[in-house]
């Protein structure tokens, strides 16, 4: 309880310190101290949003200094093709995908920490707007917003990343923009759905064998996959890891059998097809027998799928894959 009580205070001492060495800040009664506004800013006009967790947000017109704090906000201003002027340290090794921005990513600023912020990093950035997860940052609003306006999304489904391009798209002054790339991943998508043979059963995995976890059909990618081929992972009443991610017993993936196992990993990891393919265990399942296991590359895929743009590269590779002689190439 002490410890949590300190914290608090070294938070509230150091942004007060922080923006006082920036200089005067503005009137009470302006626009800037109002919620979700960098009181440390000049006043200037402002738009009122409102984020995924029924925030209202006060953003000023045609932000231009945008921090990533998760990686759909990568994914967006990939859309949208804008730069972020930070993010995560963390996120580097997704950023640097050719999904997203490539070599450019290592010259945009880096934040340290996972789930809680360096502040003073993140107050020297000086953001016009963060972009954040709810269930990341939802405990941290006070604090982040004496330092930026804080917009947060909710990725749950591909609905939700749509509105997630789009609602960003306005905020930015790029709606045209927004609106483009969210049609090119619907009728992606529209079109994989309409020619699928739904005939072959999929899970989609992380982890080791003997440590993983199923993106369940709660979650982004599984939801979205259930619309186009057998996906009969449910979340049930485990708790899930990352969003809508959960452990299964080894007797329950049996029980199902899938025809088809991808496993997102990333390129520089140990091999973890040849790992699974020896599992004495594993060995039992129809799609290790018949040399149906394969790796999601996050670098092919933009990492953890969490946005359009991500989303549309791993149904490319999933469903080429699953039904090569109806899309003998990704749909465009």
């Amino acid at each position: 309880m002490r410890e949590a009580v300190a914290k608090l205070l070294y938070s509230g001492l150091l942004i007060t310190v922080l923006m006082a060495c920036r200089g005067t800040l503005v009137p009470e009664d302006s626009v800037g101290n109002r919620a979700g506004v960098n009181p440390a800013l000049p006043t200037q006009r402002v738009q009122t949003v409102t984020d995924a967790t029924e925030t209202v947000v006060q953003v000023r017109e045609s932000p231009s200094r945008l921090v990533c704090l998760h990686l759909s906000c990568i994914d967006i201003l990939a859309e949208l093709e804008r730069e972020p002027v930070g993010m995560y340290g963390v996120l580097t090794d997704f950023a640097t995908s050719p999904v997203y921005f490539g070599d450019r990513a290592h010259s945009f600023g880096k934040i340290s920490g996972r789930g809680e912020p360096n502040l003073e990093q993140l107050l020297a950035l000086e953001p016009d707007l963060t972009l954040g997860h709810q269930i990341q940052l939802a405990h941290q609003r006070q604090t982040l917003e004496a330092i930026t306006p804080l917009y947060l999304v909710k990725v749950e489904n591909y609905t939700d990343a749509i509105a997630n391009l789009q609602a960003v798209g306005k905020i930015l002054g790029e709606s045209e923009k927004a609106e483009a790339a969210a049609w090119q991943f619907l009728d992606k998508f529209r079109a994989y759905r309409a020619k699928s043979p739904r005939t072959q059963t999929v899970m989609v995995m992380r982890g080791t064998p003997s440590s993983f976890h199923v993106a369940t059909a709660q979650s982004l990618v599984g939801s979205t996959l259930a619309e186009l081929t057998p996906y009969p992972w449910r979340l049930g009443d485990r708790s899930p890891s990352a969003i809508d991610w959960a452990t299964y017993s080894f007797e329950e993936i049996l029980a199902v059998d899938p025809d088809f196992i991808f496993i997102i990993n990333n390129s520089r990891a140990p091999d973890l097809i040849s790992g699974l393919k020896t599992h004495r265990l594993w060995q039992t399942l129809t799609a290790v027998q018949r040399d149906q296991v394969f790796a999601l590359d996050e670098d092919q895929i933009g990492g953890f799928t969490s946005g359009t743009r991500s989303l549309g590269q791993l149904l490319d590779e999933i469903m080429t894959t699953l039904y090569p002689d109806v899309f003998p190439k990704p749909l465009p």
